[in-house]
């Protein structure tokens, strides 16, 4: 499975102080099923920060399709919004048909050209 961030959620998870370890079991718990399901393969999942447990955290939005890609969309602390707007939905679901269509190449090409970044996580 390929795990990446996209260079929004990039900018935001460095300002979140947000542990790798915090990431990758958030990762973990998406796979096994544990998300909010927001409908066309996007979910809302909690992520831990360093000072904090998942309750007053971060909020993510991502793409999965099962077992083979991972897209971290965005990222947001619950104390400064409560959820992403409307627009901001549609926006996220035409992400998530334009990801339907991309195959392990392109999804090779948009790493290579930085509009994502690859995450190392490794399955258990």
């Amino acid at each position: 499975m390929i795990v990446c961030i996209n260079t929004v959620f990039a900018r935001l998870f460095k300002k979140a102080n947000i542990e790798v370890k915090s990431m990758n079991k958030t990762i973990q718990e998406v796979v096994q099923g544990n998300n909010t399901p927001l409908g066309h393969k996007l979910f809302k999942k909690r992520i831990s920060s360093r000072n904090q447990g998942k309750r007053g955290a971060y909020r993510s939005i991502l793409y999965y399709r099962n077992g083979e890609l991972m897209v971290f969309i965005y990222l947001f602390a619950k104390n400064d919004i409560e959820n992403i707007t409307p627009k901001e939905m549609k926006e996220m679901i035409i992400l998530s048909r334009l990801f339907d269509t991309m195959h392990d190449q392109e999804i090779q090409k948009a790493i290579s050209e930085g509009k994502f970044v690859r995450w190392n996580y490794e399955e258990e």
